[in-house]
């Protein structure tokens, strides 16, 4: 075999390898990874987040990384519990690969969200008179916004009910078949 072939031949081999790798990888660790982020999820909330089904894939949104999960349900805890807060029939989230390999590899450096996709979100919203809402689940946002609420109510006049402010951002955006239910308690 003549040079140029011989490093045609290996550069082909070296794309199919790496086409393998991005099919097989996914697969490979599919399980574990999707049981991980349950944890850590299930950790930093306080609400119950469950899944059917999990998905990762470099294929759909190529160069990027795509985590897909079916039937997602979110569930309050303490105050709401029984509330189930969101159910999303399909959740996708497409996330940049480079950003994903620095923090798996560099650690600590921040995962970029490309674009959030969802198909049949069902949300149900609660604000109470006290503006306790059931849609504050994270762990650590709870003491602060305890605080700030508690500053809030000395400097200005109580407010039944809150709203929330919802920003998709210009990109990567997609919602079908959705369905808010709001609620204010009395």
């Amino acid at each position: 075999m003549k040079r140029p072939t011989r490093l045609l031949a290996a550069v082909g081999a070296l794309l199919v390898l790496l086409l393998v790798l991005l099919l097989v990888l996914p697969m490979l660790f599919r399980g574990r990874i999707a049981e991980r982020a349950k944890l850590e999820v299930n950790r930093s909330l306080a609400a119950r987040v469950d899944w059917r089904d999990a998905g990762l894939t470099f294929f759909r949104n190529f160069p990027n990384l795509t985590l897909r999960l079916d039937d997602l349900t979110v569930a309050n805890e303490g105050r709401f519990e029984g509330d189930t807060l969101a159910a999303v029939r399909h959740l996708g989230v497409v996330l940049d690969l480079f950003s994903v390999l620095g923090n798996v590899v560099g650690g600590g450096r921040p995962i970029v969200v490309r674009a959030v996709e969802l198909d049949q979100p069902r949300l149900s919203l609660i604000a109470l008179e006290d503006g306790t809402a059931n849609w504050d689940i994270s762990r650590e946002s709870r003491v602060a916004s305890q605080r700030q609420m508690e500053q809030d109510h000395r400097h200005q006049p109580s407010r039944p009910g809150r709203g929330l402010d919802l920003d998709f951002g210009n990109h990567g955006r997609s919602v079908g078949g959705g369905r808010p239910d709001w609620e204010r308690a009395l």
